[in-house]
């Protein structure tokens, strides 16, 4: 009996193992990696998150436009309380919606590493800024209402500094992050709002390819790296375009960013247009 018994453990032992090894072979695995992790952990954020405090349920819609090089099937949220606030050296609490680059299957990268796709070190979602002391000052913005670009900008800094890169093994202070403002253009009426400043620019910062050392966490949700081309460095200096829309919203004493990043001009127009324009906005 007792050798039955052992028998059927071990029996159990390789079905597991055999099943531990279909998932890990099957040609979305990467994904499902990313989905299985991500979305609990993104669940949690929310409930902290500004969108949850402010019951300021802006809805991204995920459906799939582009044919190829999909995004990823989720919006993931990140709440900050803490680092942002000494980034800044005020008492600002920072929520970020962000989606990339889609997996295809056998791949165990996302597109987000891949130089030769349009989702190349792209991201496009949605920035929520409020004062934890002072709700009614509005991050961004003056006291008449008129944009300040570089408190906009140091955002994207911080999570490309702080957040992004990090999760792939590079150090904040070996990130490079320079931004050159293109244009702003005020009072643009957009995802049926009026009153947005629009914020155009260029972005010197680092590449996410690199080699493989060893795991970091921001490989459960992005994948494991792609490594530069021959004669190409880790990490190496790229340029970027990005694109912002910024307004305060009085009714939730909220400031709100609307961004995107992109390889090129082309394609930021592109995910602009065909992403994240269909954002729909908490009625007023």
């Amino acid at each position: 009996m007792e050798k039955l018994r052992q028998m059927g453990r071990r029996k159990w032992h390789v079905i597991l193992l055999l099943m531990v090894l279909m998932v890990s072979t099957a040609p979305w695995y990467y994904l499902l990696r990313s989905v299985v992790v991500m979305w609990p952990y993104s669940l949690h954020h929310q409930k902290m998150s500004l969108i949850n405090k402010n019951e300021y349920y802006l809805d991204i819609p995920t459906n799939q436009i582009q044919k190829d090089d999909r995004w990823h099937p989720l919006v993931l949220v990140f709440h900050d309380e803490v680092g942002f606030e000494r980034w800044k050296g005020e008492p600002w609490a920072l929520t970020v919606l962000y989606r990339f680059g889609g997996f295809s299957p056998w791949q165990h990268n996302s597109s987000y590493y891949d130089h030769t796709s349009p989702r190349f070190s792209s991201f496009y979602g949605a920035y929520l800024v409020q004062h934890k002391e002072t709700p009614e000052l509005a991050f961004g913005f003056d006291k008449a209402g008129n944009i300040d670009p570089d408190q906009w900008t140091s955002v994207t800094e911080y999570d490309q500094r702080f957040l992004v890169m990090p999760s792939m093994g590079l150090n904040p202070k070996d990130v490079t992050f320079d931004i050159e403002i293109e244009k702003i253009e005020s009072d643009v009426t957009y995802v049926g709002r009026k009153g947005w400043t629009q914020i155009d620019a260029s972005i010197i910062t680092n590449s996410p390819q690199h080699v493989y050392q060893k795991h970091q966490r921001g490989y459960l949700q992005y994948g494991n790296p792609l490594p530069p081309q021959e004669g190409h460095a880790d990490f190496e200096i790229i340029r970027l375009y990005g694109r912002f829309y910024a307004i305060f919203e009085n009714e939730y004493e909220l400031s709100l960013g609307l961004y995107l990043l992109a390889p090129d001009r082309e394609t930021l127009e592109q995910i602009d247009q065909e992403e994240l324009s269909r954002m729909i906005l908490p009625e007023w």
